[in-house]
């Protein structure tokens, strides 16, 4: 699998709702190509409609958002949600293949595109044939990922995709996606409630205040790749996890 990263450019965007409630107001965003910004507020504040927007499932009221490279060709753009949402009758396989069937894509491309997925996530070839309900929860949320990975994404945006997860569980597969970030390189937007996950896991960190959101701190993070688990126990990581922090903080009062 490979892919080309994309730029995501949001002027003045903004989103009201036809109850007339205004989530997001005259935000500004740059994402650079293959880079990783994670993205915190308080909740209901716009994150997840932000996320939407780039995904083209929610029109902008105002403003503009492009998703682009310096030749303006189409994007592929993947989503990973909280939820797993596998289908309970297909087996693993069968789930990461979806997307390619429903693209018309020939069972052969099929087969082989969703084996490479599977392996790249970390799964087995013999977990290919299990059905959801037996898998663990971080085996589920790596199928998600996969079914994500196989379109072969330029854009990869996750809303919270590990908050239902024990905290080892998350701490691993926060790893494991730094692996599969830095060898395939796509423009990575990433909302979370966890600041330690959105330090470790970032390039950049943006703080969104109250509905109606608007992008009110940002954070470089500026730890050397590739990181493993114990960045985490370092004081400069505890550091910059707490400066984050009290800008969060910040926006919920």
């Amino acid at each position: 699998m490979t892919s080309t990263s994309r730029r995501i450019i949001a002027q003045r965007l903004g989103v009201t709702f036809p109850d007339g409630q205004t989530t997001l107001s005259e935000l500004d965003f740059r994402g650079e190509p293959g880079e990783f910004v994670s993205i915190l507020g308080p909740s209901g504040c716009g994150k997840s409609t932000f996320l939407r927007c780039v995904a083209g499932l929610q029109e902008p009221t105002t403003g503009t958002l492009l998703c682009e490279d310096d030749e303006a060709a189409a994007s592929r753009i993947a989503f990973v949600f909280q939820d797993p949402n596998l289908l309970p009758w297909r087996n693993v396989h069968q789930n990461v293949g979806l997307p390619l069937e429903l693209e018309r894509q020939s069972s052969e491309q099929i087969a082989v595109r969703a084996s490479d997925a599977i392996q790249l996530v970390g799964l087995e070839q013999n977990d290919s044939s299990k059905l959801p309900h037996m898998l663990s929860g971080g085996m589920r949320m790596r199928v998600s990922l996969a079914r994500a990975l196989v379109t072969d994404p330029h854009v990869l945006l996750l809303d919270e995709p590990f908050a239902a997860l024990d905290e080892i569980s998350r701490q691993m597969l926060n790893e494991e996606l730094l692996r599969l970030w830095q060898q395939q390189g796509w423009t990575t937007l990433f909302v979370t409630h966890n600041v330690t996950e959105a330090v470790f896991l970032s390039q950049r960190v943006i703080v969104m205040s109250r509905r109606p959101a608007t992008i009110i701190d940002e954070f470089a993070i500026d730890f050397d790749q590739p990181r493993d688990a114990e960045l985490r126990g370092t004081p400069a990581f505890a550091e910059t996890t707490r400066r984050v922090s009290a800008a969060l903080r910040g926006a919920m009062s």
